[in-house]
């Protein structure tokens, strides 16, 4: 498993235990199994995706963290895909935060990709949770990421996108239109550009 995930800290979550994330069953064919690392309880909580660029600038990262942060101390979840650039940036300023976060994996929860986030999936299972419907031992694939963005905004409330558009690889699933995603899903989302002046107060347009 990650660096740092205990053994007492694995779980399986199946769809037909109490602590299955009720917002996935809204989802268009929700998975019957996730593989956990780290604080189960943590799935209780209100939660937030942030997702964004793979490619931000330096205000980009520092908004995402700043927000993060603030969302977090509101008592919201962060949850995120680990991946580079706003995702892991994301984490990050949860963490900083000292706030729980859920990073949810393309990959089994043994597998950190990239592998320069060992350090950051250690924190994630330390405090908060590493979230996988894939086994142990499955790596990376391409077809495995518009499943994992599902996930991401499926048990969200809200999802907030950083300096990147709409129709990016970071909210399109499996080259369903936006706009049909987000009625599935059911929830709203707020974008923000790299403009330092973005503030607490458009948490509003997020939540439903």
């Amino acid at each position: 498993m990650s660096r740092g995930c205990r053994s007492h800290h694995h779980h399986l979550i199946s769809i037909d235990q109490p602590d299955y994330p009720a917002l996935l069953n809204e989802i268009h064919d929700p998975s019957v199994l996730f593989f956990g690392c780290g604080e189960k309880s943590v799935l209780e909580n209100s939660n937030t995706a942030m997702v964004g660029s793979r490619s931000p600038t330096r205000v980009g990262i520092a908004n995402a963290q700043r927000l993060s942060g603030q969302l977090s101390s509101l008592g919201l979840t962060i949850v995120s895909g680990m991946v580079l650039g706003i995702d892991a940036a994301c984490h990050e300023g949860a963490l900083l935060a000292g706030a729980k976060t859920i990073a949810v994996l393309g990959t089994g929860c043994d597998i950190v990709y990239p592998a320069r986030y060992q350090g950051l999936a250690h924190e994630i299972s330390r405090l908060g949770l590493l979230l996988s419907e894939f086994p142990v031992r499955v790596r990376a694939a391409p077809h495995h990421f518009p499943r994992r963005n599902l996930v991401v905004t499926g048990f969200s409330l809200g999802t907030i996108v950083v300096e990147a558009v709409l129709k990016s690889g970071s909210l399109i699933s499996a080259g369903v239109p936006w706009s049909r995603v987000a009625r599935s899903l059911r929830f709203r989302v707020l974008e923000t550009t790299g403009k330092p002046e973005v503030a607490i107060s458009s948490l509003e347009m997020v939540l439903p």
